[in-house]
């Protein structure tokens, strides 16, 4: 009996919770995120660099790769470039 747990629990699939609270998956499938360093010791910091921080951006071509790996169940995933929706979404539309 043990053999058959170890097999279904390794063979499932969880979303990692951290990249969940990290990153976000656009409509088209970009990974937006936040720059870090804008917590605290904000005063050493220029104003340029704050405002930089503060807004959204785009995740490398790898680092997209990484975090759609550690989230399995968002559906953003599987659309396509042009952001026509995923097969599933359009079957129950019609």
């Amino acid at each position: 009996m043990q053999g058959c747990l170890k097999s279904i629990r390794f063979s499932m699939q969880k979303t990692n919770k951290a990249a969940r609270k990290r990153f976000k998956i656009s409509a088209r499938g970009k990974v937006m995120f936040r720059g870090a360093g804008k917590r605290h010791l904000a005063a050493s910091k220029n104003r340029k660099a704050k405002r930089r921080l503060g807004k959204v951006r785009n995740a490398s071509p790898t680092d997209t790769y990484r975090v759609k790996g550690a989230m399995p169940f968002n559906r953003r995933r599987y659309r396509n470039r042009i952001g026509n929706p995923a097969p599933e979404a359009a079957a129950a539309k019609a």
